[in-house]
This record gives C-alpha cells, structure tokens and sequence, in this order.
C-alpha cells in the first residue's frame, strides 16, 4: 500500500497572511486525507500539536515526524503562493544539478490536474532552484516532497477561490487525481 503524508502549510503562531493561508490549507488538507483514505493509500497527517507551534518550529516538527513515521512514498505540503503572481505551480526537490525524480513526476501529476481544472495560467512543476530557494520541508524530508501552490492569496480573484468551498474541494480533489494517477503510474 503507498503512504502519503500531508501536511497544511505554516501554523496559527505565524504572520496574519500566513496563518490566512495555513486555515484554509486546512480545510484542504482535511478533504485530500480523506479521498486518498478512502482510495485506498496509507495517509499520516502531520500531528495537530505542531500547528499551535511559532512557524518555524511547526515547519520543523512536521518534518520530523515524517521522517520518523516513514518511510513515504510522497510528502505533500499545501500551501497558496504570494508575491504578486496569477500561476499555479508546483515545487519539487533539486539543487541546479539534480533532482528527485519522483517529486518532479508528482509534481508533474499535480500541475497536469491543475492545467485542466483552474482557470488561470500554470507554470508546471518547477524545481526549488528555480526559485532560487532552499526550502526546508525539501531538504529536510527522506522522502520525496512537493510543496503545492495552485494559486496567490494576495491576488483577489484567487484568494476568493482558496476561501471559497469549491475552492477547497477543487484543490483537494486535483492533488488526490494528480497522486493516485502518479502513483499508478509509478506502479505500472
């Protein structure tokens, strides 16, 4: 049986927009565990406790416990992205020379189901390098890990989709399809 973990991005003790975006990534993570439950994956939430933490510390601790509880097939943090963007995007493990494989067809995966279902624009999955970031949930997990982005909070219609419940359910629903068609073919 595959095992995914999942993980809401940032916690309640964070900046206001972050702990904006850790709610309704949430309420995102909650329906995602539950379709990939009931399509038959193994799923290990990150522990409630770590939320309550300052953020780097809740960031740490879920990375910890995943490297703990594994090993997974696949470590999905959710996040919203900000910065004045409008794309979709996916974020994969690499260092500018290499990458892991199977975050990048994850994250492939995921971006695919986004293409189909959101109506802006997507840049498709992207490596942390091109971004010109180290991000610690990456770095840190044994697993392969992707941190999803399907949108910008700070941009209004977006930021209507996220709070919105068909929002929600869309975004769950698109990273479930995006997994189980990766791991099926990854199975294959």
């Amino acid at each position: 049986m595959a095992r995914i973990a999942v993980a809401a991005g940032h916690s309640t003790n964070a900046t206001r927009d972050q702990v904006w975006e850790h709610h309704r990534c949430k309420a995102v993570a909650s329906v995602l565990i539950h379709l990939l439950d009931q399509a038959g994956v193994g799923v290990e939430p990150a522990p409630e406790g770590v939320y309550g933490l300052p953020n780097d510390d809740a960031l740490k601790a879920k990375v910890l416990h995943f490297n703990e509880h594994g090993p997974f097939d696949l470590v999905l943090e959710l996040h919203a992205n900000a910065g004045g963007g409008t794309y979709s995007t996916a974020i994969y493990w690499d260092d500018g020379k290499t990458f892991s494989d199977n975050g990048r067809q994850a994250a492939h995966a995921i971006c695919d189901q986004w293409k189909a279902a959101l109506p802006w624009k997507g840049i498709g999955p992207r490596g942390q390098s091109y971004f010109h970031r180290d991000l610690y949930l990456l770095n840190k997990t044994r697993a392969p890990a992707v941190i999803t982005e399907p949108c910008f909070y700070d941009d209004p219609t977006q930021r209507a989709w996220l709070q919105s419940q068909a929002g929600a359910v869309t975004y769950a629903t698109t990273v479930a399809t995006g997994v189980l068609r990766w791991l099926q073919d990854d199975q294959a």
